[in-house]
């Protein structure tokens, strides 16, 4: 008797190892699968979304047949029956974005820019020419630094002229990702998905939508490095000396310029995903909106440009309606420094440069008299002239007739079904 117990527990704890080696094998074989599709370019933010990767290895192992070795995967050696129901049940793939609303529709970069698109620039006029993305699914990742290195740059549409190309091509940096967003990428990203954190996002772009493009590139710029993180510059920027792949370190969780007018940089930024900055910039544009004296006449370097980016830095140090006037001379116009904000856990803002250092890192519009020439080529609109005649309405006021505009129009198509 005692040598056939001796015997049992032996098997038992053969199994037992059998298991162990079969779990490492499983581990390594869905790292290996993980690590062949994260070098997807196209595929690559997709496939290594954390909820994916737990459904993957739950189907893996629910699939494992392990009743030879006397053990079942619902940890019940006697109940096989409920082992092949668990199997089949959670076989098909599933997704988790319908149940997570945060995490819905999120479109991987070089499918929202659409990098293999081919664009023949002749059909809107013979002299321009397409920006290109570079796509480099390492960079996408960001791994082992804060800020990932990808540059983010928009405009009307993809074709521009040589000039801005040129430009364009000054901020691909080694081992970094270029992504120019036209219009379509644009709007796809604000427009096109649920924004649980940004409720009021559709109501402000009504409120703006007379501004012209440089309000929705405003808007967009905090929206897609929310998201995505990286870089973002003006298309007419170019790097300065202090200014390459190295400038950025993997500790630095946000990159500003101090501005001419001492305030920190919206032409140029880089930010962490999900930095704080970039929440507080959406919401102080929402905000600006329902405050804004006349939708027709918007001044948007104070309700979505520079304006918005100090506010989101003041509220980030932590300002509030009683803090003293140093507060804000202190915080509205850093000095050069990192500064640790009261929003998320151990948050920060780099602020480099002086008022008249800027050029150091960056050479803003540079292009000079090019751009105004490049833009009537490429039919846009400087916002100074897009938003010219007086709408006679607050923004409350523009979005209470608005949206009751919308609910007659629906009205009225169900009764024209009915």
């Amino acid at each position: 008797m005692p040598m056939q117990g001796s015997s049992s527990k032996e098997k038992d704890e053969g199994r037992m190892s059998i298991l162990r080696c079969v779990s490492g094998v499983l581990l390594l074989f869905t790292l290996s699968n993980f690590i062949q599709e994260y070098m997807d370019v196209k595929g690559v933010q997709k496939s290594l979304n954390f909820d994916n990767i737990v459904q993957a290895m739950t189907n893996m192992s629910s699939s494992l047949d392990f009743t030879d070795l006397g053990i079942t995967n619902n940890n019940n050696p006697q109940d096989t029956t409920a082992s092949t129901e668990a199997t089949t049940s959670t076989s098909a793939p599933k997704t988790n974005n319908n149940q997570n609303p945060y995490r819905t529709n999120i479109v991987p970069l070089p499918e929202l820019v659409r990098v293999d698109e081919q664009v023949d620039c002749t059909k809107l006029n013979q002299w321009l020419q397409p920006i290109p993305s570079v796509s480099d699914p390492v960079a996408d990742l960001g791994i082992g630094r804060k800020i990932p290195k990808i540059v983010h740059m928009t405009g009307k549409h993809k074709c521009t002229t040589k000039d801005f190309v040129e430009a364009a091509h000054a901020w691909t940096f080694p081992n970094h990702s270029f992504y120019y967003h036209d219009d379509q990428a644009v709007h796809k990203i604000l427009f096109e998905r649920e924004w649980p954190e940004f409720p009021q996002m559709k109501n402000a772009w009504e409120c703006l939508k007379n501004s012209g493009g440089a309000a929705l590139a405003d808007l967009w710029r905090y929206v897609v490095l929310w998201e995505y993180g990286g870089i973002y510059t003006d298309m007419d920027n170019l790097p300065g000396p202090l200014m390459n792949e190295t400038t950025i370190t993997p500790d630095i969780d946000a990159f500003f310029l101090q501005e001419g007018g001492g305030f920190i940089s919206q032409f140029f930024f880089a930010v962490s995903p999900r930095h704080p900055m970039m929440f507080l910039a959406v919401h102080d544009v929402m905000e600006q909106m329902h405050q804004v004296d006349d939708t027709g006449k918007i001044y948007l370097p104070f309700s979505t440009g520079p304006g918005a980016t100090k506010r989101a830095f003041l509220r980030f140090m932590g300002a509030n309606s009683k803090s003293p006037d140093w507060f804000f001379k202190k915080y509205g116009y850093p000095d050069a420094g990192t500064y640790f904000g009261t929003f998320g856990h151990n948050r920060s803002v780099t602020v480099v440069g002086t008022r008249r250092t800027g050029a150091d890192w960056l050479l803003r519009s540079a292009l000079g008299r090019q751009k105004n020439k490049a833009w009537q080529m490429m039919n846009v609109t400087d916002y100074q002239a897009a938003n010219k005649e007086k709408s006679g309405k607050t923004g409350l006021m523009y979005l209470h007739d608005w949206h009751a505009e919308q609910r007659q129009k629906f009205e009225n198509e169900t009764l024209r079904r009915m």
